[in-house]
Formats: structure tokens, sequence, C-alpha cells
């Protein structure tokens, strides 16, 4: 399936977060945003969905969890490294 999604917010340094979906049946919006936290950057990530088929959609939403879990790692392992 390809997705089109539309930036929402782009505010460097502080968050990016974009939404994409087909209206009234599905929709979602993604999220990165950043705090400084105890002379470091704490990094949150979120995801919410919407819409008819939202429920539905539940085994496929817990798959891409675990390939963002995976970002998360990958990004952290390189942010502790530089």
């Amino acid at each position: 399936m390809t997705v089109k999604p539309k930036i929402v917010v782009a505010e460097p340094g502080v968050e990016l977060r974009w939404s994409a979906g087909l209206p009234g049946i599905i929709g979602g919006e993604h999220s990165f945003a950043v705090t400084p936290r105890n002379g470091g950057t704490r990094l949150v990530q979120s995801e919410s969905f919407r819409g008819l088929l939202a429920p539905f959609s539940r085994r496929t939403l817990a798959n891409t969890s675990a390939s963002f879990r995976e970002l998360n790692e990958a990004l952290k392992k390189r942010a502790e490294a530089g």
C-alpha cells in the first residue's frame, strides 16, 4: 500500500508530525517530539488512528509497532555513539 502523508508540523529541534489516510474510513498521525532532559534529549514517538476501519487494523498496527521500536533503538544507538 502506498501512503502519501501530509506534513502537519515541522519545527526543527521540537517536532515532526505527519498525517495520512482516507477521510472518514481510516486516518492517522505520527510524530516525533524532542525535549531537553537531564543534560540530554528525550525523543517521544507517537501515533494515533481514527476512522471506521481503525478498530479492525490492530494486527497491522502491532506489526508496525515492532518496526517503530527497532527504529527507536537504532536511533538511540546512533545518537549515543555521536
